[in-house]
């Protein structure tokens, strides 16, 4: 799992992940300080790129879920933006859409959270 993060404007950060959401893929984002500091900055608004996300598993969502509550309590609102096909239908199918705005694109995103 590749993970790459990077300011937008001041209020706004994007992460892009890419790879598996797997048991490798999470300890591996987990791991990074991309996700540490996207999960540590405060009020700091979080746009999840997920583009590049081949495979997501139930690890992968619980793991997106804990990130979003965690920027959530830290006054900070989150959307996921481009999940493929197949990713989105998980998302779906859990009701993961329906705690976190899904969006098709970075533009789209960004106005409704920033």
């Amino acid at each position: 799992m590749k993970v790459d993060g990077h300011d937008i404007n001041d209020s706004l950060y994007k992460i892009s992940l890419e790879g598996r959401l797997d048991f490798t893929g999470v300890t591996d984002a987990i791991e990074s300080e991309t996700f540490s500091r996207m999960c540590s900055t405060p009020t700091k608004s979080v746009i999840l790129d997920l583009s590049d996300v081949v495979f997501i598993a139930s690890m992968g969502i619980s793991m997106l879920l804990i990130g979003c509550k965690l920027i959530k309590n830290l006054g900070g609102k989150v959307a996921l933006v481009a999940p493929r096909q197949e990713i989105k239908n998980v998302l779906n199918i859990s009701g993961f859409d329906r705690i976190v705005d899904v969006f098709d694109d970075i533009n789209s995103a960004a106005k409704s959270i920033s």
